[in-house]
């Protein structure tokens, strides 16, 4: 006999064909199911998180100590303290109140409160200054 001969192995049997294609579909399905799932369910996250992100902003800018702040010389030294205390009560990353013209009365970042709301790469202020409501798309950020 040649050594090709002997190192030839059978074809599998129908019935382990069967059995592999199969379990093949099954891990397929699983796979895809999971897949789905977990879009769904970071989807979902994505939005319960954009909907707090959203009401701490509009209770933040209907707070009446808030809004009476803007009209005094420093509205820092008042806004930055409440925004700070919901941000920890909340749990949230940060609460930025700014004023119309983009300047910020309150951040994370001491050293930012005074500067325009332009000096963040890739944000526009613009519906913010209009007085709208709205969520950025990255970072659950949310403006009134």
């Amino acid at each position: 006999m040649s050594a090709s001969a002997t190192s030839r192995r059978p074809a599998p049997r129908l019935s382990t064909q069967i059995v592999v294609l199969q379990l093949a579909i099954v891990l397929l399905i699983v796979g895809v199911g999971f897949t789905v799932s977990y879009i769904r369910a970071r989807h979902d996250l994505d939005a319960r998180a954009g909907q707090q992100s959203l009401a701490i902003a509009q209770t933040v800018a209907s707070i009446p100590t808030v809004i009476h702040a803007f009209s005094r010389p420093h509205p820092a030294a008042v806004i930055d303290p409440i925004a700070e205390r919901i941000r920890r009560m909340t749990g949230a990353s940060f609460v930025v109140v700014a004023n119309r013209r983009g300047i910020r009365y309150s951040h994370p970042n001491p050293k930012l409160i005074g500067k325009s709301l332009m000096h963040d790469p890739g944000e526009n202020p613009s519906a913010v200054l209009a007085g709208h409501t709205f969520r950025f798309q990255f970072g659950m950020r949310a403006a009134r």
